[in-house]
């Protein structure tokens, strides 16, 4: 960890309108804080394309963003667009509701916003890996691809159950991008399934980091079962190609159920492979190709693609999080 921003280091609060709606009085609190012990200009934007105006025309103001883990997502990935992510460490106000806020709380950030801005001022700045993919999507936290009936009309890219498109109907080929109506309304394939991945505890900040990919799977694992006809049935594969590090992991010929990746730390990636034999490996390249498949990039639907690359890049940001005790 480094030592947060020096004291007197101007801001720029990126006050998410979901937050606005949710929590107004949870954006004031956080608000007087920062503003209280430095220079800060609110960012009000309503969509994509005026939220990269600002974050460009920023100047020396470190982005602090008041929202959800959407909102901290928006906000990396228009950084790293624009070759700017490693500038400066980014701060975090979570607001928001239910597993809208588990990467933040995976990666120790704290829930109150008094204490959470008074972290970005005091606190200590974090590095962390980030997956990309060849199109400039970004992942902080996981990506899934779930299984699919083979031959149905979700694989055919047909209406699912109810009428229902597919994950990832309305977004084009490109990588994981996110509509802008995402930034204003929460967006399609939003998290909202309980519960978090239950699997050893490591201790201090570690513990939280490798908590950050199960936390964030949990509910996007929901959600999937939520957007796609049936969830994730016994039968069902999906048949694709699947490189880590240049060694092959399953060719397309092999039915495989689902495809779960993390982002660990240590300029690695998890990746688990239901299938008949279940398999893990640890990777710093993922290239999977095959019939169009689509998935969930953190909480955003994407696809359908014929072939994704994702790349970790390691410590590629950093965020404000409080000093740990002692």
């Amino acid at each position: 960890m480094r030592s947060a921003a020096e004291p007197g280091t101007p801001l720029l609060l990126v006050v998410a309108p979901t937050a606005r709606r949710v929590d107004a009085e949870a954006v004031r609190v956080a608000r007087d804080v920062l503003s209280a012990a430095t220079s800060v200009k609110l960012a009000l934007p309503e969509d994509l394309p005026e939220l990269d105006r600002m974050l460009t025309h920023r100047g020396r103001r470190r982005p602090v963003v008041i929202g959800d883990d959407r909102a901290l997502h928006h906000v990396v990935r228009l950084l790293h667009r624009q070759s700017a992510l490693g500038t400066g460490p980014i701060g975090l106000v979570p607001v928001g509701e239910g597993t809208a806020l588990a990467t933040s709380r995976a990666l120790g950030i704290p829930a109150r916003p008094e204490e959470a801005a008074r972290a970005v001022l005091r606190g200590a700045d974090r590095q962390l890996d980030l997956l990309v993919d060849e199109d400039g999507g970004v992942v902080l936290g996981a990506v899934r691809i779930p299984g699919r009936e083979g031959g149905g009309r979700a694989a055919r890219g047909g209406p699912g159950a109810a009428g229902r498109p597919p994950i990832g109907a309305d977004r084009s080929p490109g990588a994981n991008t996110i509509a802008s109506s995402s930034w204003t309304s929460g967006g399609p394939g939003a998290s909202r399934a309980p519960g978090a991945a239950a699997e050893p505890e490591l201790p201090g900040p570690a513990g939280r980091l490798a908590r950050l990919g199960g936390a964030v799977g949990e509910a996007v694992s929901g959600a999937v079962r939520g957007a796609l006809p049936g969830g994730l049935p016994g039968g069902a594969r999906r048949r694709l190609r699947i490189e880590a590090d240049g060694r092959v992991l399953a060719e397309p010929g092999q039915p495989i159920r689902s495809v779960a990746v993390e982002v660990r730390g240590g300029g690695r990636m998890e990746i688990r492979i239901q299938a008949h034999h279940p398999l893990y490996a640890r990777a710093r390249q993922l290239v999977i190709s095959g019939a169009e498949f689509e998935y969930l990039a953190d909480s955003a639907p994407g696809g359908p693609v014929e072939r994704r690359i994702w790349t970790v890049q390691p410590g590629a940001w950093r965020l404000h999080v409080p000093l740990p005790r002692g």
